[in-house]
Parts: C-alpha cells; sequence; structure tokens
C-alpha cells in the first residue's frame, strides 16, 4: 500500500503540478510519497534487491504513462488538446474563477503543446473576447475553425464579434453556418433570424 501511495504521489506530482497546478495536496503527497521512498530503501538494506528494482521500473511506467496517456486520448478520443493539462488549468482559471488574463496565459501554453488543438484555439478565442482583444478574438476562432471545421460554437462565437462590430454580412455568414451545423440549438437559430432580418431590411430601405 506504502509503495502504491509512493507511486501514485510521484506520477500526480510530475502530471498536475508541471502543469502549473498549484494544490495544497501536494504537501501529503509528498510525505506518502517519501513513506515509499523509505520503504524501498529498508528492503534495499535488507538485499531485497529484486523487489526494489521491480518497485523501481513500476514507477517510472507508472510516471510515463500518466504523463503520456491523456495527450494520447486526447488526440483520439475528443477533438484534438481539449484534456491537456494547460487546457484544464486553464478553463479552471476561467469558468470557475473568472481570471481570464491568467486563463489565456494557459491556453497559449497548451497552444504552443498543442497546436493542432481546435478547442484550445476557441477557448483562446474567448479569452481574447473577454478582454476587449476582438481581433485576436476573431483570429483566434478562425484557427480552430479551420483545424475542424464543424466546430460550430466558433462560428457562433465569432459571429457575436461581428454583430457587435456591425459587420452584419459577416455575423450572417458565421451564423448561418453555426445554425446548418446545430439546428437545434434555440440561440444559433435567434442569431441566424436576427441578422438575417436586419439584412432584409438594410436591402428593403435602400
Amino acid at each position: 500500500m506504502t509503495i502504491f501511495a509512493a507511486f501514485y504521489s510521484v506520477s500526480v506530482v510530475i502530471f498536475f503540478i508541471t502543469a502549473r497546478y498549484r494544490l495544497p495536496i501536494v504537501i501529503p503527497l509528498f510525505i506518502y510519497g517519501a513513506s515509499g521512498l523509505s520503504s524501498i530503501w529498508n528492503r534495499w538494506n535488507l538485499k531485497h534487491y529484486k523487489q526494489c528494482v521491480s518497485f523501481i521500473f513500476g514507477l517510472i511506467a507508472l510516471i510515463l504513462f500518466c504523463g503520456w496517456t491523456p495527450n494520447w486520448m486526447a488526440s483520439r478520443v475528443v477533438r484534438p488538446g481539449l484534456s491537456t493539462p494547460y487546457t484544464i488549468a486553464g478553463s479552471m482559471e476561467l469558468y470557475n474563477l473568472h481570471n481570464v488574463p491568467v486563463a489565456a496565459e494557459e491556453f497559449e501554453m497548451a497552444k504552443k503543446l498543442f497546436p493542432e488543438g481546435a478547442d484550445i484555439h476557441a477557448y483562446l478565442g474567448d479569452c481574447y473576447a473577454r478582454m476587449g482583444k476582438i481581433r485576436e478574438a476573431i483570429m483566434a476562432y478562425q484557427e480552430a475553425v479551420t483545424i475542424d471545421p464543424i466546430f460550430y460554437e466558433a462560428y457562433a462565437n465569432r459571429g457575436v464579434l461581428y454583430f457587435q462590430m456591425k459587420d452584419y454580412p459577416m455575423a450572417f455568414k458565421d451564423f448561418q453556418m453555426a445554425y446548418q451545423l446545430r439546428p437545434t440549438d434555440p440561440i444559433n437559430r435567434q442569431n441566424y433570424q436576427r441578422v438575417r432580418e436586419i439584412l432584409r431590411q438594410g436591402i428593403l430601405s435602400k
């Protein structure tokens, strides 16, 4: 049990703490880890070398597994990048703590690690939009839909920005795409119909 705690503690610390998590649980994890290492040392002194070598190789394998598996799963199960540590940290800062500048930093780091992650670019666009960096937000959403052409949320969010800029033709294109991709979403339908009506009235008034 102690050895398992040591393996688990070190793997969690390496995987999560290096992803810029700063959790109070770090201290007890190190305590359990030290206890496990002490147990290995005692077995070594008792000349149980085979057990010690097995434990050490098991620890290395577990650390590698914990560090490699999330990115592997993210690239195959969900949109690339969604489960990277920096993405998780960034979304926590953005949606739970409302610390948008910190969230933007997290997503920027995630983008460097996983540039093909459409969700990362979209989240970064959300951050830029909340920070008032409209141009950067539009570019981030463009990256998202370039990677994933059916990412309707990115179209919808970019359409909102164009609408706020009163660029109704561009807003219409994005809202239309979002509506076509997800016609059951009432917000998509409402945005699409609203901009279509604005454009229609503009044509009639000329």
